[in-house]
């Protein structure tokens, strides 16, 4: 480090010569092309003197010579067969003049591939702390292409202080760059004047013809969607035709849903009205989510620090959302990061006794709460382990532990052990993400094998989309659904969808359109979840649905016209000859409204799969048994039924009958309060009750 440090001194002090012709020209199609005029250099504008103060670090190697007949006269070739994390291996200069906040800097060169593979993060990072100014991964094309890249400065830059180069540790791979340079364009000039060459716009699969469109239409037409066949009789099981049919969604089988903070629900610290109303009506016309999770309340250190209200205050929260029929999804049991975790643990991390027993504490604590174990029945129980690693370095290399992640199986057993009938999840960004990367997703596939091999039950695999500047190819997206589903067969959830601010809010929604689009075509999927939906709680301030002043964004009336449009039944028919009305709805909840002849009937339906449902259209007349005091409780029901007979009668006969008449189930004497245990599949019924000679008739709903 001392022989780079006196290097770039050097460099600092060398005599700045005329500005070289790449330089010049560079300057003159700036202006030409875009009227920018430059303010200053980050470097020098001397191809060779930039070229000089290059660093290559992780066993990567570079050599440069001189090329004619191009916009630049010098080349760095760079080979690379260190494979592992990004940073692994790099390249990078650092900046020689001083950059002011909000200066606008133009970053520029151009590349070319010479292997077969091209994987390769560009960042603009400071050198103290290696926080981001930009970060995102190119592959490089077999031909020379310029490339532009312009960023805001978010601080004052010091000479020495920002870094800016190409990560090369994803894949072995060798490539080309000239005419690296770096221009400051002043604090005059806005972002959206500036070229930039890795736009977001184009990203793979945008194409309004590409062609998994048609075969993603396909797969919803058969994955997504049943068959509703409504047969309509009378009474005595004769067709009604002509019957108008109606079909109306009221909520889908699919998981569309948010993360919530749950101190905006009603009673609670931060409760705000609009944020609960618009939970439950996303479009102004009554539709709204149906899966949600928590996005920091039931973390560890979240819930013991009482971060967003007390414990209470998250389970009242969680009780609004189990009220209103949305599916709660917990997160996280266990994050295993130093600072993920609570104080104590850090103070502790030499004593893994202390450790195993506050982690199991944990898990009792949330897995037998007396409420939410009843309203909570799926859990994200690990959280990042591709990236957060402090337990697993903690543990490696300890009695019983070679790898350290042995530990992470003792957690899933424990929270099986503790609630057998939970749905357990493996929750992580290393698939989608910006950070995301082929070694980081095969290190994610790794550590899901190595917990599965040990008999430890994961029933779902959580992929965070946390979607960065560049989004990943919706073809990508297909194929790592498939590639995850054919590897280990479990159910997969999207948990934590949004996308990188920069990216423009048309682009935003196109690429929300398409990301969604595939997810639900994809039979290993079952839910899709942003984090969070409104500005004014998301932690880029970026949420796909609401700005700070609640106005919908394009994103959200992209969700909006997919989910609750294109996406949803509202049909009408009339029945047949034989009294079927036919209808291929969306799987989920349905209201079914039959009228003929003036007479209105209502029902409703879960359609999961293929249907039919037999209606006894009309009203039930009975003989001579008068039935005012006989009550059949309850009604709809699902397994069983009570007799109420009142004080005039000892004991009935029931037979129970389908629409075609044939005889289901009866009971013999059965005597007043008496509970009778069904054995129906889900349709309408026909209760007749003797008493003697007496006879009376009730429709009876399962559901």
């Amino acid at each position: 480090m001392r022989i780079f440090t006196i290097l770039f001194i050097c460099l600092l002090n060398l005599p700045i010569f005329a500005q070289d012709a790449y330089h010049t020209n560079l300057v003159d199609q700036l202006m030409a092309d875009y009227s920018l005029e430059v303010s200053s250099y980050v470097f020098t504008n001397e191809e060779a003197i930039n070229n000089s103060a290059f660093y290559i670090f992780g066993g990567a190697t570079r050599t440069t010579f001189e090329v004619p007949g191009n916009d630049f006269s010098r080349v760095i070739s760079v080979n690379n067969n260190t494979v592992g994390e990004p940073w692994a291996a790099g390249l990078g200069i650092r900046n020689f003049n001083t950059i002011n906040q909000g200066d606008i800097v133009l970053l520029t060169f151009w590349g070319k591939r010479t292997s077969a593979n091209s994987d390769l993060p560009i960042f603009i990072e400071r050198t103290s702390n290696f926080e981001k100014e930009f970060y995102q991964a190119i592959n490089l094309e077999g031909e020379w292409k310029q490339y532009f890249i312009a960023v805001e400065a978010s601080i004052d830059y010091l000479p020495n202080s920002l870094a800016f180069g190409f990560h090369l540790g994803n894949v072995a791979q060798s490539f080309q760059i000239g005419g690296f340079t770096a221009l400051n364009l002043g604090d005059q000039v806005e972002l959206s004047d500036i070229p930039f060459s890795l736009s977001a716009d184009n990203y793979g699969g945008s194409e309004a013809d590409a062609p998994w469109r048609a075969a993603a239409a396909d797969r919803i037409e058969t994955l997504r969607k049943a068959a509703l066949n409504i047969n309509v009789v009378d009474l005595n099981g004769n067709a009604i035709s002509n019957a108008t049919v109606r079909v109306e969604m009221q909520e889908h089988e699919f998981g569309f849903g948010s993360a919530m903070v749950m101190c905006r629900f009603p009673g609670n610290d931060c409760f705000n009205q609009t944020y609960v109303q618009k939970i439950r009506n996303l479009d102004g016309q009554g539709h709204g989510f149906n899966a949600a999770v928590s996005e920091n309340a039931l973390k560890w250190d979240a819930w013991e620090e009482e971060w967003i209200g007390s414990p209470s205050e998250t389970v009242n929260g969680v009780s609004w959302l189990n009220n209103q029929g949305i599916d709660f999804r917990g997160h996280t049991l266990l994050w295993p990061g130093w600072d993920k975790m609570p104080d104590d643990i850090l103070d502790y991390q030499n004593n893994l006794t202390y450790i195993k027993n506050r982690i199991d504490e944990r898990l009792e604590s949330m897995l037998l709460h007396p409420e939410l174990s009843q309203m909570v029945k799926e859990w994200d129980v690990i959280n990042e382990i591709t990236y957060v690693r402090d337990l697993e370095y903690a543990f490696s290399n300890t009695p019983g532990y070679a790898t350290g992640r042995e530990f992470y199986t003792e957690v899933f057993d424990k929270a099986t052990e503790l609630a057998p009938n939970n749905i357990n999840y493996l929750n992580d960004y290393a698939v989608f993400s910006g950070a995301a990367n082929t070694n980081t997703t095969n290190r994610f596939k790794n550590f899901i094998e190595e917990i599965l091999n040990s008999g430890s039950k994961i029933d779902g695999i959580g992929f965070q989309a946390h979607i960065g500047a560049s989004p990943v190819s919706i073809i990508k997206v297909k194929d790592i659904y498939d590639d995850f589903y054919t590897s280990y067969g479990k159910r997969i959830k999207v948990t934590e969808y949004d996308i990188d601010p920069s990216v423009s809010a048309e682009t935003q929604a196109r690429y929300l359109n398409d990301f969604l689009t595939m997810t639900f075509s994809h039979e290993a999927l079952d839910a899709f979840i942003m984090w969070g939906f409104w500005d004014g709680n998301h932690w880029k301030n970026n949420a796909p649905m609401f700005d700070i002043n609640w106005n919908l964004k394009p994103s959200g009336e992209a969700f909006n016209n997919l989910v609750f449009n294109e996406w949803w039944t509202d049909e009408t028919g009339t029945t047949n000859s034989d009294g079927i009305s036919a209808f291929r709805p969306f799987k989920g909840q349905h209201k079914i409204t039959i009228e003929h002849e003036g007479t209105i009937q209502e029902l409703n339906a879960h359609v999961t799969s293929d249907t039919t449902l037999n209606v006894l259209f009309g009203t039930v007349n009975t003989t001579d048994l008068d039935l005012s005091l006989i009550q059949i409780s309850p009604n709809p029901t699902q397994d069983y039924i009570q007799i109420n007979l009142g004080e005039d009668l000892t004991n009935v006969d029931l037979e129970i009958s389908d629409i075609t008449g044939k005889i289901c189930q009866t009971f013999k004497q059965v005597t007043d309060h008496t509970k009778l245990d069904l054995n129906l599949s889900s349709g309408i019924y026909l209760v007749k009750i003797k008493h003697l000679e007496q006879v009376g008739y009730r429709k009876l709903v399962v559901q």
